[in-house]
């Protein structure tokens, strides 16, 4: 099979998609009490040409995409709406920053910070609005060296409109 040959069709159309990791992510929408029939198309014909934006890239840069600047390209020293921190102090010697290298782009968000530091929550940020009762996507690309306790972790806090945190479902 040849992921950029995937094609993904509601029957009359093909919807957008984009291969992730082993599975595939759709566009499309199902009123209440309904059900719709999708059609994924594999080949491994070579002459099938790959969509334009049918790629992670793609939904990086879709509308869809609700984080601002997702690909680092945006700002000088820290990345534009992606402020570099914690909610209280970054350990001693965290260096924040961008870097040459992204997986899909030129740069990429860039965080070192001391082995003999004293560990605290530190990475990037950003809010997201969203809406009650969507389904989101929430992921990102890393790349790590010498992590400390084998942990890096992606994290969210879901927050009310005063920016207070909801409590627990």
């Amino acid at each position: 099979m040849r992921p950029e040959a995937i094609r993904v069709s509601d029957g009359e159309k093909v919807v957008p998609h984009y291969p992730l990791g082993d599975g595939i992510l759709f566009e499309g929408g199902v009123p209440a009490q309904a059900e719709r029939c999708y059609f994924v198309y594999l080949s491994t014909d070579s002459r099938i040409k790959p969509l334009a934006g049918a790629s992670y890239e793609g939904l990086l840069a879709s509308p869809r995409n609700l984080a601002q600047n997702g690909s680092f390209e945006k700002g000088e020293g820290l990345p534009d709406a992606w402020p570099g921190g914690a909610e209280g102090e970054r350990p001693a010697g965290t260096e924040m920053g961008v870097a040459d290298g992204g997986r899909f782009g030129k740069r990429c968000a860039r965080m070192t910070i001391p082995q003999d530091s004293k560990l605290a929550w530190t990475g990037w940020r950003q809010d997201v609005p969203v809406k009650p009762g969507n389904t989101y996507l929430y992921a990102t690309w890393l790349k790590c060296r010498e992590i400390r306790n084998g942990s890096v972790q992606l994290h969210a806090h879901y927050r009310d409109a005063a920016g207070e945190l909801c409590k627990s479902m």
